[in-house]
């Protein structure tokens, strides 16, 4: 009998210990607010970053980055790449405003620089120094020369290579060289640009590209400043694809504009202002940044549109450039990102292979059809030159008061 007892109360102390052992465990869980982005452990979306001598890699659970060394061409598409699609962003060149916008009118730039050069690479560079982001995983960053014609105002390339600035760049002589060329004048070493590399919060579809510009001399006539994006797509024959204005509340496929000139399309919402890649209908991937970036520890309104024309489609994002009391141009923080729809890669993929399952299961209806078609077609054609030679009619002429037939 006292066995029996023993063994009963052996049994409700085990049941006990193992709900306190539970609660503790769902109290634990609590604790941890996943809303809070200092809590969510950045590790556990498996980011990782590698090389080779031509390309720089970033990897996610959906999605791989590559990065030219030699011209920073950035390449993205999904982990695995069964339909051959690569979304493709260049980062062509800054030009630099010397005037406001009029309406949709571009202004011709005063300066501008090459941005397709080689660049510089930081792997791992440690931790964010700002709340709620996550740590940046690769950095690639480089500087470059600002040059501009005296003689008509127009801008050409100004890099023979793009350069690390020493830090002592800054006590240089902050006034314009003048180029080999006497019809050039050249700010050398006057733009540095980082392209910044983080991972979005629980989602491997996505990689968000900070930019940093930091303005290292002074620059005569400058109201604003362009990053002009080229965008293209490289994809298999059988797919149509296009570009979507991206918006929140409306969507808009983009038509190549006939014009020859600089008339810009312009965001008018106050959305992401970015553009959806459109694949046989379906949104597959993706280039934006949201409304506003930093500028002397203030949010400014971003000024972005696109031309596109000729095949070529060219994004834009126009900053302000703000000066200090000194005349020191302030440095501007914006973030980009670009990504991939994986959700509508798996209805792309299973679209395409409803395809091929119908081929397989009627590919002797749809050969037989072809076959019918070849010899209706056929017949019809020679039933028509059949037609066509009984009702010819005959052409005669009259010549010396007689008649000859043609």
């Amino acid at each position: 009998m006292q066995i029996k007892k023993c063994r009963k109360i052996n049994g409700f102390l085990i049941f006990i210990l193992l709900l306190n052992l539970t609660l503790l465990s769902f109290n634990t869980s609590l604790g941890q607010d996943i809303t809070d982005p200092d809590s969510i452990a950045y590790n556990d979306l498996e980011v990782s970053v590698s090389n080779d001598e031509n390309h720089y890699f970033i990897s996610t659970s959906n999605l791989t980055v590559s990065i030219s060394r030699s011209n920073g061409q950035i390449k993205y598409f999904p982990l695995n790449n069964e339909h051959n699609i690569e979304f493709i962003i260049t980062i062509d060149r800054i030009e630099i405003f010397g005037s406001k916008m009029q309406g949709n009118l571009l202004p011709e730039p005063t300066y501008t620089c090459n941005l397709k050069k080689e660049w510089h690479f930081i792997e791992d560079p440690g931790e964010s120094d700002k709340d709620h982001r996550a740590d940046p995983i690769l950095i690639m960053y480089s500087t470059f020369d600002l040059e501009k014609s005296i003689k008509d105002g127009s801008s050409t390339d100004g890099n023979d290579k793009a350069n690390e600035v020493p830090s002592s760049s800054h006590e240089k002589d902050n006034q314009p060289t003048t180029s080999e060329d006497p019809g050039k004048e050249k700010i050398t070493n006057a733009v540095k640009l980082e392209l910044i590399f983080r991972p979005v919060p629980l989602n491997p579809d996505e990689i968000k590209m900070d930019y940093q510009i930091t303005f290292l001399k002074e620059i005569p006539d400058s109201v604003s400043i362009a990053m002009v994006h080229e965008l293209k797509v490289v994809l298999e024959k059988n797919y149509v694809f296009e570009f979507q204005e991206m918006s929140r509340s409306e969507k808009k496929i983009i038509d190549q504009d006939p014009m020859d000139n600089r008339m810009m399309n312009i965001f008018s919402n106050t959305d992401p202002k970015g553009i959806n890649f459109v694949t046989n209908g379906l949104e597959t991937g993706f280039f934006t940044c949201e409304d506003e970036y930093s500028i002397a520890n203030n949010n400014k309104t971003l000024a972005a549109g696109y031309i596109y024309k000729s095949n070529l489609f060219e994004l834009y994002y126009i900053y302000d450039m703000v000066t200090d009391d000194n005349g020191s141009l302030y440095g501007i923080l914006h973030d980009p990102e670009i990504g991939i729809y994986s959700e509508n890669f798996k209805s792309l993929q299973e679209l395409k292979e409803d395809i091929q399952k119908f081929v397989e299961e009627h590919y002797k209806s749809i050969a037989a059809g072809i076959v019918i078609g070849v010899v209706i077609t056929s017949f019809v054609v020679v039933r028509a030159h059949t037609i066509a030679r009984k009702n010819r009619v005959s052409v005669v002429r009259l010549e010396n008061n007689r008649y000859y037939k043609k």
